[in-house]
């Protein structure tokens, strides 16, 4: 009869949090990627992007984790995921970030052309001519 602590100890080396923290922060990417493809239909835009950038943030962080575990138990499972997830996560939070910087830029952009009392919703709807002659106004 088999007894559970040598099933363990041949389970040991991949069941270690290092290798599985490695292989979480690659699989946040993956999730990333899942969600936000069919994250549409399900709800609402922001909350599928705030799910998201938890998603990268979370894998990130797993990531560098991970490898503090190399040095415990051995680079072998841990290091390919994790620098893995670590660059795909990363790659993920730059261009999040970006996107987000250029929206709020514009969405600066807009609210300094509002006359006063015109609301951020009808600047947004304003088509190219209204704008030359808002421009013209002022």
């Amino acid at each position: 009869m088999h007894t559970s602590s040598t099933q363990t100890s041949s389970q040991q080396p991949t069941a270690a949090f290092a290798h599985q923290a490695a292989k979480a922060s690659w699989v946040c990417a993956a999730l990333v990627f899942c969600v936000t493809t069919f994250g549409k239909s399900i709800g609402p835009k922001v909350v599928i992007e705030l799910i998201a950038l938890l998603l990268m943030v979370i894998g990130f962080v797993l990531g560098i984790v991970a490898l503090f575990g190399i040095s415990r138990h051995g680079a072998k499972g841990i290091l390919t995921p994790a620098l893995t997830g670590i660059l795909l996560n990363g790659l993920l939070i730059f261009i999040f970030a970006t996107n987000f910087m250029a929206a709020r830029a514009k969405a600066q952009g807009i609210s300094s052309e509002l006359k006063p009392g015109t609301s951020l919703a009808s600047a947004g709807n304003m088509d190219t001519h209204d704008r030359k002659s808002h421009d013209q106004e002022s």
